[in-house]
């Protein structure tokens, strides 16, 4: 993930602290600077990385991602594919989440749905699936990409905020003790200036 959060590093590293101590093995993709200096900094052992994604990423740019995690996954070398990133739900909020991306799940079924209904499938399961699933990866990430993006600006925003704010506020306290050092040098003249004419007087 490319967003920034402090609290980022802590969540895949205790998820992977979990794997590990539950002797599961596991391939890292990571995506944007901020996840390899994460990873790094927690001496995590990146399989590939991809350092080009930013604000500027297109729906194609993900499209060497997507091929990579799929081909793990339909060669058995993985039997589950996870995305951790910052996900975006106001401008007050942005959190670290784990999301599941394979295997796929299928929600209960609502009382009024049955799953024992016959469906037609053209022109066959096989190539519905091998079409619809990489688009359905491809969109998820793509869209995981774009709320850590989202995350990242307005990480951003609120940082040049806070900047502008205590600038703001140093210029309003620089400005009050100027006018006092000014205000306390004309008084003293002044009095300097009246206590010499009493003198000459």
């Amino acid at each position: 993930s490319s967003g920034i959060n402090a609290e980022w590093p802590l969540r895949p590293g205790e998820y992977l602290l979990t794997l590990k101590n539950s002797c599961i093995p596991y391939d890292l993709f990571v995506i944007g600077k901020k996840g390899i200096s994460s990873f790094t900094f927690l001496k995590e052992a990146i399989t590939d990385s991809f350092i080009s994604i930013d604000e500027s990423v297109t729906y194609g740019m993900i499209e060497a991602i997507v091929s990579q995690i799929v081909s793990l996954f339909e060669s058995a070398k993985v039997d589950e594919i996870k995305v951790i990133s910052n996900v975006y739900f106001s401008s007050s909020s942005q959190v670290p989440k784990i999301t599941n991306i394979l295997p796929l799940s299928i929600d209960k079924m609502s009382e009024n749905n049955s799953l024992d209904a016959n469906y037609l499938f053209e022109p066959n399961i096989k190539s519905i699936y091998n079409d619809i699933i990489p688009f359905y990866i491809k969109t998820q990430i793509f869209n995981l990409i774009l709320n850590s993006i989202c995350c990242e600006q307005i990480a951003r925003k609120i940082a040049m905020k806070s900047a502008t704010d205590a600038a703001n506020d140093m210029i309003k306290s620089l400005t009050r003790t100027y006018n006092r050092i000014r205000q306390a040098k004309i008084t003293q003249e002044i009095s300097e200036i009246v206590a010499g004419a009493d003198s000459i007087s």
